[in-house]
């Protein structure tokens, strides 16, 4: 199996690196992500999480050093933790990224907490807080549609005045899930979508199923793009099979069984399993997460997959 029409993206959990530096860790993010441009990824996209070790706690800050750095490759949140934060304020930031950076920023938005019960109280900052779980969804679909709104009628502001200046450009926004919930939310507000089918909340979940229903319930927006859906998928690529296999006794001692990976082993068997589990899905795109590869082998996994999925989107040197 070699000849597929597959876009790859990357999903950057920006774990620090090994001196515990925080700045380290970011100057390794931008670098990777320059790596992902020139070997023809189509995305480069940042988990949020408030935690020790992973120091992408303000995505939208991150987004605007890799968009600087870069100059072709799509930049965005997978997602950004939105019942946290006032929609207008997430607006008005992604309505300036993509005013900067036209056509190459992404606002994926999730319902998530990605944050200790400690370090959440923090980010609430002793606002009420949804009292159960169907409060908690209420509140984040009234907050996407704010979202939504709120950038719609920046760009029909903008659009209106009388200038000669290029018009910004919306960012493309996403929905990042785990089930039919998010799946069902992204249909009805017709935004594109990403499943993480890597988390365990998808292990019991049918995602051909769920991602087809998506596709067929889509409530298209006037001014809105047609469905589009992207798999997330983890897994090891190394040079040969063994290689791969000695990686994975390691992911196990850290992660151990809750650890999903998709694919293990070398790039041609990487690939053929990748286009498999696409063709399955129905995508046309793959977020590929990186998170269960130590930080000294992830751009080698980066380019051993490129070299063999990509090399028609290369970047000329």
């Amino acid at each position: 199996m070699t000849e597929h029409n597959l876009d790859l993206a990357i999903l950057e959990y920006g774990y620090t690196k090994r001196d515990g530096r925080f700045r380290s860790g970011l100057e390794f993010t931008v670098a990777l992500a320059q790596i992902a441009e020139e070997c023809g990824y189509s995305r480069f996209w940042f988990t949020e999480h408030h935690g020790v070790g992973l120091q992408i706690a303000c995505p939208e800050v991150v987004i605007a050093a890799v968009a600087a750095k870069t100059s072709r490759i799509r930049v965005g949140s997978a997602g950004i933790l939105l019942n946290y934060y006032s929609p207008f304020k997430v607006a008005e930031t992604f309505h300036t990224l993509a005013t900067l950076f036209p056509g190459r920023i992404d606002l994926g938005l999730a319902r998530g907490i990605g944050a200790t019960p400690e370090v959440a109280a923090l980010l609430w900052d002793a606002l009420p807080r949804p009292v159960n779980a169907n409060a908690a969804a209420a509140l984040f679909e009234r907050k996407v549609r704010d979202v939504i709104a709120h950038l719609r009628s920046g760009y029909e502001a903008q659009r209106k005045m009388p200038s000669d200046a290029a018009l910004p450009s919306m960012p493309e926004i996403w929905l990042h899930g785990t089930g039919t919930v998010s799946a069902a939310l992204a249909a009805k507000l017709g935004t594109k979508l990403t499943m993480a089918a890597w988390l365990p909340d998808t292990e019991e979940v049918d995602v051909p199923a769920t991602l087809a229903a998506y596709a067929a319930r889509f409530q298209m927006a006037p001014d809105a793009p047609a469905p589009a859906a992207c798999l997330s998928l983890a897994g090891i690529c190394a040079e040969t099979d063994a290689e791969a296999e000695v990686m994975l006794s390691t992911v196990r001692e850290r992660f151990g069984s809750e650890a999903a990976l998709h694919f293990c082993g070398s790039p041609e068997r990487c690939r053929d399993t990748i286009i498999a589990l696409a063709d399955r899905h129905g995508v046309r795109e793959v977020l590929i997460h990186v998170q269960h590869v130590p930080r000294e082998r992830q751009e080698r996994m980066v380019r051993l997959l490129a070299d063999v999925m990509l090399k028609g989107n290369a970047k000329p040197k």
